[in-house]
């Protein structure tokens, strides 16, 4: 067939078509920017504990080893990203696992240099020359790791995981070498032990008829005897039966059943306790938490904890608990948070006659207070209405 030309019109409308496409499909055409690599920032320290594990070779970094930590610098990441806690914490591994961050032409021109990483003035003599060497190795200026090989991971990583799958195997076979000895030995104890069994089982054998044929002879003789006299006890022990019988005492009545409690009457119903009275708060005020209690009672509980959540109050706990914390914040203010710690929360110490700040939970750890505050002290913000 021959080719031929499409006039310009139809183009146009595969344009038209092309846009009206969905989204999933590429857009032909249109060059898209491309991602800007991010900073990082390298550190260098000993391993402060044996728990932190190497990136490059997979394998823990031991205790008091050098290793070298890369995380994205937090300026350069957005506040409000979900992943910044994430990207801000170092990776750590061993300093001859370093070339496994990125490839060298990177590691040539961005890597720092050995004076200007991070915890590098307060290593010894040894830790700064293994640093300068990786450094070195990093930047193309040396050809072999040399001492950031023996400060753990790459070859040496792998040589130790080889030496110690051997020595595995070698313990492997000698007990397996172990055990079938053993169980050698144990099976000719076992077969001399049957044979000293069975010769035991036939002189008892023997020995038992004997005693079988003697006892057979015996009890002929004392079956007559022991019937006659068994007859004879019978006798006498139905003429005792019948003189306890004689002499024993009328039976007393039974005890009188006492009378049962009516089902129809009702158990008397629980009264509840009071609830404690707000500290600090006035009887007009409690008057008007009260009231409040019952309007916000009737409210859904997703409704009072968007109102809990609009001004930075505690979300959990019951309804009851929710209606509480309402009721008073609308009459009275907001609860503030510790003025020590920044974060905890204030809750009401009987025994103390005072407010307590227990601490809270950061990302990483919890952070505890242990504060108490008096009622005068506490300055509540006024409520926000949802």
């Amino acid at each position: 067939r021959s080719i031929v030309a499409r006039p310009t019109w139809c183009l146009i409308k595969r344009k038209r078509v092309i846009e009206t496409l969905p989204r999933r499909l590429p857009n032909w055409g249109v060059i898209q920017p491309a991602r800007e690599m991010p900073d990082f920032i390298f550190e260098v320290e000993k391993a402060k504990s044996g728990r932190a594990g190497c990136r490059g070779c997979r394998q823990t970094i031991a205790k008091d080893t050098m290793r070298c930590g890369a995380k994205q610098d937090p300026d350069s990441i957005d506040p409000d990203d979900e992943r910044f806690f994430q990207l801000t914490a170092p990776k750590w591994y061993h300093l001859g696992c370093m070339d496994k961050f990125r490839k060298q032409a990177w590691m040539k021109d961005n890597f720092p240099e050995a004076s200007s990483l991070p915890g590098y003035a307060t290593l010894s003599s040894e830790d700064q020359t293994a640093v300068k060497v990786m450094v070195d190795w990093l930047k193309g200026r040396a050809t072999s790791r040399g001492a950031a090989s023996s400060s753990g991971g790459g070859d040496a990583a792998k040589d130790k995981q080889k030496k110690e799958k051997e020595d595995k195997k070698d313990d492997g076979s000698k007990k397996t070498k172990k055990r079938k000895k053993d169980d050698d030995d144990d099976d000719d104890d076992s077969a001399t032990k049957k044979k000293k069994k069975a010769k035991d089982d036939d002189a008892k054998g023997s020995k038992k008829k004997t005693k079988k044929t003697k006892k057979k002879a015996d009890s002929d003789d004392e079956s007559s005897d022991y019937s006659d006299t068994k007859k004879k006890k019978k006798v006498v022990k139905k003429g005792k039966d019948d003189d306890k019988k004689a002499k024993a005492k009328p039976a007393s009545p039974p005890p009188p059943t006492p009378p049962r409690l009516s089902t129809s009457s009702a158990a008397p119903a629980l009264i509840a306790p009071p609830k404690p009275p707000v500290p600090g708060a006035s009887p007009a005020q409690l008057e008007e938490i009260e009231k409040l209690r019952v309007e916000l009672g009737k409210k859904p509980i997703p409704m009072l904890k968007e109102m809990l959540k609009e001004n930075d109050q505690m979300v959990s706990g019951k309804k009851d608990e929710l209606v509480d914390r309402v009721a008073e914040g609308k009459v009275m203010g907001a609860m503030p948070k510790c003025t020590k710690c920044g974060g905890g929360r204030l809750h009401w110490n009987g025994a103390k006659n005072a407010f307590l700040c227990k601490g809270y939970h950061d990302d990483t750890h919890f952070v505890f207070c242990n504060k108490t505050t008096p009622v005068s002290e506490v300055q509540r913000r006024p409520w926000k209405d949802f």
